[in-house]
């Protein structure tokens, strides 16, 4: 697969070859549980996380009515445990997705949060996080990735060149709240 964001004439993709065996071109490829689209849009992993947060939901759903089922704190545990996962997986290879599907997956959260606490919806976003003691998807999301870089780096894993080159893809005020900036002085 060519990873760009501006379009190739057919007669420029270069054909590759290995053993003889000519290579087909992909709009997409999935590796590793991440859908990779031509352009890095991240649309197809991002349809894939929604459809399948929306089905966790709907469990969470049935498992959280007002009059009976999972007390606040063990509803939490299962938004930890089934919903999360799905948001945070590959994080650090997507996290650079559009501010309008960051949003989409930060209303999933907010869905969750609500259900688990059974807060009315008029309840402000803010206080379901302290609530929860949940901070908010993006904020957290840029935690894992620090704290993926932070080990990578510690463990000689991941050279200063690629944590510079993630770096590139965020802007310091995304960064500057999480362990990415201690991190950025190292590298």
């Amino acid at each position: 697969m060519l990873c760009s964001r501006s379009e190739f004439p057919d007669e420029n993709v270069p054909k590759l070859k290995v053993n003889g065996v000519g290579v087909e071109w992909r709009e997409s490829v999935l590796y590793l549980g991440i859908n990779y689209d031509r352009k890095l849009t991240w649309s197809i992993q991002f349809d894939y996380m929604v459809k399948s947060c929306e089905s966790r939901l709907s469990g969470l759903r049935k498992i959280c009515r007002k009059d009976f089922g999972l007390t606040p704190r063990n509803a939490l545990i299962v938004y930890k445990a089934f919903i999360r996962p799905v948001l945070e997986y590959g994080c650090i290879s997507w996290l650079n997705i559009s501010d309008t599907k960051m949003r989409k997956l930060q209303i999933i959260q907010n869905k969750a949060l609500r259900l688990a606490l059974r807060a009315p919806i008029e309840t402000p976003i803010i206080d379901l996080h302290r609530e929860a003691i949940i901070c908010p998807l993006k904020e957290h999301l840029l935690l894992r990735a620090a704290k993926f870089l932070q080990m990578a780096l510690e463990r000689n894993t991941l050279s200063g060149r690629d944590a510079r080159f993630w770096l590139a893809l965020h802007t310091e005020e995304e960064i500057k709240n999480t362990p990415l900036g201690v991190l950025k002085h190292l590298i």
